[in-house]
């Protein structure tokens, strides 16, 4: 398998003219096939450059306290993740709260990536070429560096992230009744799995009544 850039093709000619530009590999094995895709598709497949992690901030990186003090603190309700078993980047989080004993807060929660990747900065500029996160056979291209996308934006339990989060007030036949939209520090009590949610919904996981009730109830109204 081979790249080619076409450079002519004269009229009545079954074969046009080529430059081979890359070659690929056999055909019948996987790693040319996956070459090929990434090419065709211009995914970038080099390492972040030098420029894009110098915008990354110090490790350990600690939120700032004025980050405590200009979001909602939404450390105090039940959030979680729920991904695939392998994954180390949770950038989304669920949260569910009872009001009264038939209204329901829901929160949806991204992992607040503008806080470390500032508008035309070098980070900004490749995050925008990169576009979005790849996922290859035992193999991923990370939009961001995964000193951010698995560390510092990510959602893990039992630490404090910065979020963007959304909620809505439900009455219990799923009526909206309310909505709130902010910058939010969540900390994640757990993390799920697909077949972790499953389960407890099932009933083959072990959890307190009211974590199962709350799944169910989620369940429900969606």
């Amino acid at each position: 398998m081979v790249a080619a850039r076409i450079e002519e093709w004269k009229e009545g000619s079954d074969c046009p003219k080529a430059q081979v530009i890359r070659m690929l590999g056999r055909a019948e094995e996987i790693e040319p096939q996956i070459s090929a895709v990434l090419f065709e598709h211009a995914i970038r497949t080099t390492d972040f450059s030098s420029d894009s992690l110098s915008c990354l901030p110090d490790a350990p990186w600690k939120i700032p306290a004025e980050e405590y003090e200009t979001r909602k603190d939404l450390r105090n309700t039940c959030t979680f993740t729920i991904d695939p078993a392998s994954a180390v980047d949770l950038d989304d989080a669920l949260s569910f709260e009872r009001v009264s004993q038939k209204e329901f807060r829901i929160g949806v929660h991204i992992a607040d990536v503008s806080r470390f990747v500032l508008p035309d900065t070098a980070l900004d500029r490749e995050a925008r070429i990169r576009s979005t996160s790849v996922y290859i056979p035992q193999h991923k291209l990370p939009m961001l560096p995964p000193e951010l996308s698995e560390q510092a934006c990510s959602l893990v339990p039992g630490e404090d992230r910065l979020a963007f989060s959304i909620s809505w007030d439900t009455d219990d036949t799923g009526n909206i009744t309310g909505r709130w939209i902010g910058r939010s520090v969540i900390r994640s009590c757990c993390k799920l799995s697909y077949d972790d949610a499953q389960d407890i919904i099932d009933g083959g996981f072990e959890v307190d009544v009211s974590g199962k009730r709350d799944l169910n109830c989620m369940g429900s109204l969606s």
